[in-house]
């Protein structure tokens, strides 16, 4: 039930980088939007999340994250929401909304749903613990094609990995 070592390596190292990072001016409210994939399933995994201003529109944070091998679906969608929330609260955000195109992971960590698998129960927790930082909030669930950007990135992180082998 721990996770990866890898993955919580990458959330120290993404902790830290934040530290100095630029505090969002003026409107303190961001949408987050993060997606994840497995190639297969499980297979290589990658994330992406992107921040965005909700005042201007303005993108102000993306990251693009590969996870390492045996890798679920389902755990890097987690993994990109989780990236998407530390990158919005070192910035200052004191309301955020958080959209994907999961409904399971948006459900789960909105405690509509149930995480009956072990692993999924402890990234459901990281996630909510990650949001509770921030006073305001809400998630969302969107269809795929309204959350290309941070499929894209999702999508980049996987592929750049298999290129570099």
């Amino acid at each position: 039930n721990e996770l990866k070592p890898a993955n919580a390596k990458h959330l120290c190292e993404l902790a830290d980088a934040l530290k100095g990072a630029k505090q969002l001016a003026g409107s303190k409210a961001v949408s987050v939007w993060f997606d994840g994939g497995a190639r297969p399933n499980p297979g290589r995994g990658g994330c992406g999340a992107v921040v965005k201003d909700r005042a201007s529109g303005e993108q102000v944070y993306a990251a693009s994250v590969f996870l390492g091998d045996g890798v679920t679906n389902n755990e890097a969608e987690y993994q990109g929401a989780i990236e998407g929330v530390i990158a919005a609260f070192a910035m200052g955000a004191e309301e955020i909304e958080l959209i994907g195109d999961s409904k399971l992971i948006s459900s789960q960590i909105a405690g509509k749903m149930q995480a009956s698998n072990p692993r999924m129960a402890l990234l459901r927790d990281v996630a909510q613990l990650c949001l509770s930082c921030i006073p305001t909030r809400t998630i969302r669930h969107v269809l795929r094609a309204e959350n290309a950007d941070a499929d894209a990135l999702a999508s980049q992180a996987i592929i750049k990995a298999q290129t570099q082998r």
